[in-house]
């Protein structure tokens, strides 16, 4: 089943339709987020944190607010900055 199919398949409104869109206009996998538990702001969370290569598994749930996605997300790409600059100044590598 591609990410077409999950949206056909399940009820989304427009600002969550809206998320689904910018992420499959953005080639993500938009299967980590296109559930309709998910409040369009949290979906934005997840797809931003796609976007930047994060592991959402950690936050991609409805039991986190939006808000707390968001602060889970900022510390994620915080230690991804924080280990390749620990990469190329204490271990010299690029």
């Amino acid at each position: 089943m591609d990410n077409r199919d999950i949206i056909k398949n399940l009820k989304f409104n427009y600002w969550q339709m809206d998320q689904i869109r910018l992420g499959l206009r953005d080639g993500l996998d938009v299967s980590k987020y296109a559930n309709p538990k998910l409040d369009s702001l949290q979906m934005n969370q997840i797809r931003l944190g796609l976007r930047d290569g994060l592991d959402v598994s950690q936050y991609a749930t409805p039991k986190f607010t939006h808000w707390q996605m968001d602060q889970i997300r900022l510390g994620l790409q915080f230690d991804k900055g924080f280990v390749r600059l620990e990469r190329k100044f204490l271990r010299g590598e690029t």
